[in-house]
Order: C-alpha cells, then sequence, then structure tokens
C-alpha cells in the first residue's frame, strides 16, 4: 500500500479476525483515495464468535410484497414507437402488483446522462413533474405511469442506461429531494426495467455494474435485486435499426430478470412476465452462515 488501480481494474484485500467468545466485534474498514471528487470508501465490519455447530434461521414470507420499481427509457431519436408499446402494455405489467397488493414505487429515468441544459435536469434523476414516484395511492396510477414512460426523444444518442441507474441509485441523487430520496427503502426489493434498441454505452466495464448491483443485495443478501431487459435480441438485432451488443441481457441473466426482445410483437406477455417477477414473492433466503449442504434442513 498505496495501491494504483487503473479504470476497470480491481484489487483484493484480505482481512483476518480473531473473535472473544460470546461477544459481537464491529468496526470499519476505511479506503481513502487521492481523487478530487471521491468520498472516502466506508466498509462496516461484523464478526461474532460460534460456539455451536447447529444453527436456526427464520424467514418470513410477507403477506403482500413491497417493491421498488425503477424504468431506465432509452429517450434517444429512434424510440417514440418503443415507448408508445411500452405505455400501451403497462396495465399486463401492474396486474400482479394490483392483484398481490403490493406495496409499490415506481421511477422513471432515461438513458441519457452527458450534460445536456436543454435537458435541465441530472442524468439519472427520475422524469416526472410533481409526481415523480407512483405508488398505490397516487390517483390513477396507470394513466400517470403511461404518462411518465413517453420521456420523449430529445436524448443523447449516446445511450447509458448502466450509468444512468448506477447514479439513480448512489449519491447525490438518491439523497435528493428534487430527484430521488426515499425510493430505495431498505425493507423491499429492487428492480430494474431496461428499455432500448441501442447498445449500452455507459463508461465503466460491465463488471463494475454488475458489482454494484450485487453490492445492492447487502451483505447477507436480505434485498433481492433483479435487472430485465426488453432490448433488440442477440447476438444481431431482427428487426429495422434495433441493436445490441448484449450488456443489459448479460446483466438481467445473472441476476435473475426477464430478457425480451424490443422486435417482439407481443409485448403484452412481456410486460406481464416482468411484472410477475418484479412484483412477485421472494423465492430466494440466504443463510446467515455457510452450511454444508447435506446437513441442511428445511421446515415450513
Amino acid at each position: 500500500w498505496p495501491v494504483t488501480i487503473n479504470r476497470g481494474q480491481a484489487t483484493q484485500i484480505t482481512l483476518g479476525y480473531r473473535p472473544s467468545a460470546g461477544k459481537t466485534d464491529q468496526d470499519t474498514l476505511i479506503i481513502a483515495n487521492n481523487s478530487d471528487s471521491l468520498p472516502k470508501l466506508k466498509i462496516p465490519l461484523q464478526g461474532k464468535a460460534v460456539s455451536a455447530e447447529q444453527q436456526s434461521d427464520t424467514f418470513t414470507q410477507r403477506a403482500s410484497p413491497k417493491a421498488d420499481i425503477l424504468f431506465v427509457i432509452d429517450d434517444s431519436f429512434s424510440m417514440k414507437k418503443w415507448q408508445s408499446l411500452l405505455s400501451q402494455n403497462l396495465s399486463s405489467f401492474l396486474q400482479s402488483a394490483q392483484k398481490q397488493k403490493v406495496d409499490y414505487q415506481i421511477a422513471v429515468t432515461t438513458t441519457t446522462v452527458r450534460t445536456n441544459p436543454l435537458l435541465q435536469r441530472a442524468g439519472g434523476c427520475f422524469v416526472g413533474k410533481g409526481t415523480r414516484m407512483i405508488t398505490p395511492k397516487t390517483p390513477q396510477p396507470l394513466s400517470k405511469l403511461q404518462q411518465l414512460v413517453q420521456v420523449g426523444t430529445g436524448g443523447e444518442a449516446v445511450e447509458q442506461g448502466l450509468e444512468a441507474a448506477f447514479r439513480a441509485l448512489t449519491p447525490p441523487l438518491i439523497y435528493d429531494p428534487n430527484c430521488n430520496l426515499g425510493f430505495l427503502r431498505k425493507d423491499a426489493s429492487l428492480s430494474l426495467v431496461f428499455l432500448s434498441d441501442e447498445p449500452d454505452q455507459s463508461p465503466q466495464p460491465a463488471a463494475f455494474y454488475n458489482q454494484f448491483f450485487e453490492a445492492l443485495r447487502g451483505p447477507l443478501r436480505s434485498r433481492i435485486v433483479r435487472i430485465s431487459a426488453l432490448t433488440a435480441p442477440m447476438p444481431k438485432a431482427a428487426c429495422g435499426t434495433a441493436t445490441t451488443k448484449g450488456r443489459y441481457w448479460n446483466l438481467a441473466q445473472k441476476l435473475g430478470g426477464v430478457t425480451a426482445s424490443i422486435c417482439s410483437t407481443d409485448w403484452k406477455a412481456s410486460m406481464a412476465k416482468i411484472g410477475s417477477l418484479s412484483f412477485g414473492l421472494q423465492r430466494q433466503f440466504f443463510l446467515l452462515r455457510p452450511a454444508t449442504a447435506s446437513s441442511i434442513k428445511v421446515f415450513v
């Protein structure tokens, strides 16, 4: 130390821990840097001695799910048709939420990240005047969401959907009362839905965004994080000008989301599938300690 890390590179830090019997220890790993804009990274650490070989973990399934949904929509010149199709099929998307009485928050941002004085908002900031997040208490939520997703076609031609999502869910925007404050709830699942007819051109490597979304799950994977992609099919587009390099699709497959073709003629089915997954009950429960698979017993 110190270590120089170039763009896209990584380094590994290994910590040793010697516990005190029956005591929980806490500390913080602080990673400093010489950047003029990036703050110090503070990573909370916790360790505890284990006095027994057996452990019981109890999980409670919610009677009604709690979900935060973020649509990241391409707002470039060629997207008017696709935005309209998305708007027309949102009723299929919301069916699962209404049926299960889900406590949801739905927001929309765009793939435009570069500074453009005509846009008058930061890349990653939620769109909408007055109402930026749709909830079950929003008057006519379907109608309002249909309006929000039609974000227009005056955005940048360099689509950066992953970077926009990253900015939307991190400081300063996630704490900005004029942008995204109140969206990311600790006890809610998080689903991102990307809509674009072009490849993602975000500045960081795909691995960077994959690690970021994985980190949102928390140290014990207590939060469900899903990514769904409604983009051009891989590896080659089959309709019009829609093209892709697969970054959205690859992340969706890694995080257990839905991949659907923007070229599909059945958007109703695609949106129903994305809605069912986004608003569905929890299907994965993570143990607090590593366990030998053959020793696990499950009781309902």
